[in-house]
C-alpha cells in the first residue's frame, strides 16, 4: 500500500494518485515590490498616505526577497527609497506652503 502522505513534504500534504507532490508554484514574482514602487511614486506627486503605504510595502517586499520567498529585491529597495524621498519632499512642501501663507497673511 502506498503512503498516503508524502514523506518528503514538511507540511504532510497528501501525494496525488500519480505519486508526486503537487508543485506549490514557483516563487512569487515581484508584484508586491512593483506595487510598492507605484505607491511610492504616487505618494511623491499626489498624496502623502500613498507614499507611506509604498514605504511599508517596500520594506515587506524587501524582507520577502531577502528570505527568498519572492523576487524583486531591487524594486523593493527603489520603492522605499523613492517613498522616503517623497515623504521628505511632501514635508518640505507643507512647511514652505505654511510659511508662505503666514508671510502673506492667509492665517489671521
Amino acid at each position: 500500500m502506498s503512503h498516503p502522505y508524502d514523506p518528503d513534504d514538511p507540511f504532510g500534504r497528501r501525494s496525488p494518485a500519480g505519486g508526486s507532490t503537487p508543485d506549490p508554484g514557483e516563487e512569487p514574482g515581484p508584484g508586491l515590490a512593483a506595487g510598492a514602487l507605484l505607491c511610492s511614486i504616487a505618494g511623491s506627486f499626489v498624496c502623502l498616505p500613498a507614499g507611506i503605504a509604498g514605504v511599508a510595502m517596500g520594506h515587506v517586499a524587501h524582507a520577502r526577497a531577502k528570505r527568498g520567498e519572492a523576487t524583486g529585491r531591487g524594486l523593493a529597495i527603489a520603492a522605499f527609497v523613492v517613498g522616503y524621498l517623497g515623504i521628505a519632499l511632501n514635508a518640505v512642501a507643507l512647511v514652505l506652503l505654511f510659511r508662505f501663507g503666514v508671510a502673506h497673511g492667509h492665517f489671521r
